[in-house]
């Protein structure tokens, strides 16, 4: 979380020196989703996480699952960014009782790619690829246990409304998540809305 800050800070500082020139300048997006259309199969977690997730549900735990998306990097040719990534997918379950009990369970990924605009505006394009890590945390102490590392690699598609080439704007996409990690694979898949500069 504090490296997340981190991040997101350090890119808000580069996004107010580079607004004076953006015919050839920064690129920085903010994204958060879901599982929309998707259900209980928009992650597929391998065979720990399954079992924490069918423990939870069967205790009558409350399941909210999420996407979060930061992005910053520097335009490399006139439609194509080369960026720095954090993301990750997972689920947040959670049940009412005298004190609130809750857990979440999922994946982060630090990592690099590219957001390309193959039209020049509107229709966006995106790949990154960076290290992987599942995620269980739980409400007795909140500790983050990181269970597994390995790799992960993504691929979206988005709708960028801003007809402009620059400036801020708002996009709609979708997102397709792979996650090698030791003897296991984890996917996903998300509907997002993002906030985009560029």
């Amino acid at each position: 979380m504090k490296k997340g800050l981190v991040f997101f800070v350090f890119a808000l500082i580069a996004l107010n020196v580079s607004a004076q020139e953006r015919d050839r300048g920064f690129y920085f997006d903010f994204g958060l989703g879901s599982d929309f259309g998707f259900g209980p199969k928009g992650i597929n977690y391998n065979e720990a996480l399954s079992n924490v997730k069918e423990i939870a549900s069967n205790n009558g735990y409350t399941r909210i699952p999420f996407y979060i998306d930061i992005t910053a990097g520097w335009v490399l040719l006139q439609n194509l960014y080369v960026v720095g990534t954090m993301y990750g997918m997972g689920d947040f379950m959670f049940k009412n009782s005298e004190s609130v009990e809750g857990l979440m369970i999922g994946f982060r990924t630090y990592g690099a790619g590219v957001r390309y605009y193959p039209l020049d505006r509107y229709l966006q394009i995106g790949a990154d690829i960076g290290l992987s890590t599942t995620v269980f945390v739980a409400s007795e102490s909140w500790n983050n246990v990181q269970t597994e590392c390995g790799f992960g690699t993504k691929l979206l598609m988005a709708y960028d409304f801003n007809k402009n080439m620059t400036g801020h704007s708002f996009a709609l996409g979708s997102v397709f998540m792979v996650n090698f990690l030791k003897d296991d694979v984890i996917s996903a898949v998300s509907i997002f809305a993002k906030y985009v500069f560029k």
